[in-house]
């Protein structure tokens, strides 16, 4: 099973520890919750619209599908939301 970790190293090639992604995940939704009310919307309409085979593993999907959004929106602010 994949976690925000690997979704974390997949969408920017960045290795952080389990905690430290959970945490990133957070800083991200937070910030596209209150700052960035399209890509919300959009990560909204892909989780939504996931494959059932993805189901499984939808939390790497969708922190994969946010990190990939933000970074080509915002890619200074998704680096500086990263917790290290």
């Amino acid at each position: 099973m994949k976690d925000s970790k690997e979704a974390v190293f997949d969408a920017l090639g960045i290795e952080i520890g389990t905690a430290s992604a959970k945490k990133y995940f957070y800083n991200v939704y937070e910030y596209m919750l209150y700052n960035d009310t399209p890509s919300f919307l959009e990560t909204l309409n892909f989780r939504i619209n996931l494959p059932e085979h993805e189901k499984e593993n939808e939390e790497y999907y969708v922190f994969k599908f946010m990190l990939k959004l933000l970074k080509k929106r915002n890619k200074n602010k998704l680096m500086s939301l990263c917790p290290n």
